[in-house]
């Protein structure tokens, strides 16, 4: 009975291993390029779906104001490092232009502030997630957006004048151009000056169009770009006004004695101008400061004395001869 039952399991023992052995030779190497294939794909799916975290450097700092009328005049840096965090597949094509952070100033009040960066403010592709921002604050100052209009001012290059010529007005149309920009830039600028323009040669007038001098800031925008100017020239002569009595309030000229009591007075200007001219018109007299100082000391003093010559004239007094004259307080 036992020899049966020993016989029975070595036959089942036989029937085993050639049941393994079949299933391992026939069809072998089909069996193991289907295993080698699943092996692949798991290591597949698995990496795919494998976290990865790594550093972006150099991601944008973009500025969103929409219709508000404040202007970024401040950032500190353009471009921060983001460390982020998703699917290994994704990660090695991710590039730091595939991020920005996207910061709002529409609700922000004038002057200089100071911003968090978060997660929230980074746009990036789904399933990234953001980790850490560095820096994690943004420096930043923004000004109201104005415009205003300032004088246009031309630049004459007077210098290629030849020298018996001189600048005696100029015309400028439009007279005004209108800047628009950040507030305290725009109240800054008390003129916008036009290109320089070369006077030689000329010997009446000039009319030339010209462009304005850029400013410094790209920030302003200036309308128009371009002014007409009109410069008048003519030629420069010298006149002398003899004998011009040294004029002195009535009261003064009883206490004091003035050595000589006349000047020559030599005047230089345009030549219309210094023709029209009249003699009455040359005005000698002492500075009032000097006469107040005589009056607390004996003895003789020289003054210069002071020329005037009538209000807003394009003339001016070269020399006056005497240049000083004596003068004794009684």
């Amino acid at each position: 009975m036992m020899g049966e039952t020993s016989r029975h399991g070595r036959l089942a023992g036989m029937l085993l291993r050639d049941a393994l052995r079949r299933a391992i030779v026939v069809n072998f190497w089909l069996k193991l390029m289907s295993v080698i294939g699943a092996l692949l794909l798991w290591f597949a799916v698995s990496s795919e779906h494998a976290q990865r975290d790594v550093v972006l450097y150099n991601v944008p700092v973009r500025v969103r104001r929409e219709s508000s009328d404040l202007l970024v005049t401040g950032l500190a840096y353009r471009v921060v490092d983001v460390r982020v965090r998703g699917s290994a597949n994704q990660i090695a094509r991710l590039k730091p232009e595939d991020l920005s952070i996207l910061v709002d100033v529409s609700r922000l009040t004038p002057g200089r502030h100071i911003l968090t960066l978060d997660e929230r403010l980074v746009r990036r592709p789904a399933g990234i997630e953001v980790l850490r921002i560095d820096p994690p604050t943004l420096p930043i100052e923004v000004q109201r957006e104005i415009t205003r209009e300032v004088p246009i001012r031309p630049r004459l290059d007077e210098r290629s004048l030849p020298s018996n010529y001189m600048v005696t007005g100029y015309a400028v149309k439009p007279e005004r151009a209108h800047v628009t920009g950040p507030e305290a830039w725009v109240n800054r600028l008390e003129e916008i000056p036009t290109r320089a323009i070369v006077l030689g040669g000329v010997n009446s007038s000039l009319t030339v169009t010209v462009p304005l001098e850029p400013v410094d800031s790209e920030a302003l925008r200036i309308t128009p770009r371009e002014a007409t100017v009109t410069v008048h020239v003519e030629e420069v002569m010298e006149r002398r006004f003899p004998q011009r009595p040294i004029l002195l309030a009535q009261a003064v000229r009883r206490r004091i004695v003035i050595t000589p009591q006349v000047v020559d007075v030599l005047v230089r200007g345009p030549r219309s101008t210094v023709q029209a001219l009249g003699e009455h018109e040359i005005i000698a007299t002492l500075p009032e400061e000097v006469l107040q100082a005589l009056a607390t000391r004996d003895g003789e003093q020289e003054v210069a004395p002071l020329v005037r010559l009538p209000t807003g004239s394009r003339a001016s007094v070269v020399r006056c001869e005497p240049e000083r004259v004596r003068v004794r307080w009684r």
